[in-house]
């Protein structure tokens, strides 16, 4: 629990880990020691995991197999034989393959974060276009009627002065339009009549 706080806030505290387990290999008796190589895939995994920068768990990740190899360069450079060679070459894959693999994880992670998000910021255009596209219908309906007001007034009623009021209440638009026009007669056809 405290761990993975501490490293994610501080990146280089994986360095003591690696530290530590570079002096437990060290002073090992042994030329390769499988329980601290094994400490050190441990680590490789945890700044993988833990650390949220690709780049931080990429460093931490290739400097751990670097340590954690030194020992098999070492066996490789003073007995070159196919035993060695096997069991460099085996590691070598593993550790890549571990790296690669959480590589593969962020990047897949990171990537469904991004689809997340993307279908997110989609669902609010299309939200935000039916605003619009709302707001587009109400104002043309709003404007035929304005534009069929006036016409008639100007055409029909032959009137001087026109008088337009607009007033909203409780989410209603109330409008009121006066002339000074003759108003409208039954002879003239077709229309609404407005």
């Amino acid at each position: 629990m405290i761990r993975p706080y501490f490293h994610r806030k501080y990146p280089w505290m994986m360095l003591i880990d690696g530290i530590f387990i570079f002096l437990l290999e060290f002073y090992s008796k042994f030329l390769v020691n499988y329980f601290i190589h094994f400490l050190y895939v441990l680590n490789i995994l945890e700044a993988g995991i833990v650390l949220d920068c690709r780049k931080w768990s990429n460093i931490a990740s290739v400097v751990f197999a670097l340590v954690c190899l030194r020992k098999f360069f070492y066996a490789l450079y003073t007995m070159p034989n196919p035993k060695t060679i096997a069991e460099f070459s085996f590691n070598f894959l593993a550790l890549a393959f571990i790296i690669t693999l959480i590589n593969y994880g962020k990047v897949q992670s990171l990537g469904k974060i991004q689809q997340e998000l993307l279908y997110q910021e989609l669902l609010k255009a299309y939200d935000k276009l039916k605003e619009y596209s709302q707001i587009r219908e109400e104002a043309v309906v709003l404007y035929r009627i304005f534009q069929e007001s006036l016409t008639n007034a100007i055409r029909h009623g032959r009137c001087s002065k026109i008088e337009i009021q607009c007033k909203i209440d409780h989410g209603n638009l109330y409008f009121h339009i006066r002339d000074n026009g003759i108003g409208s007669t039954h002879k003239i056809g077709g229309g609404f009549k407005l």
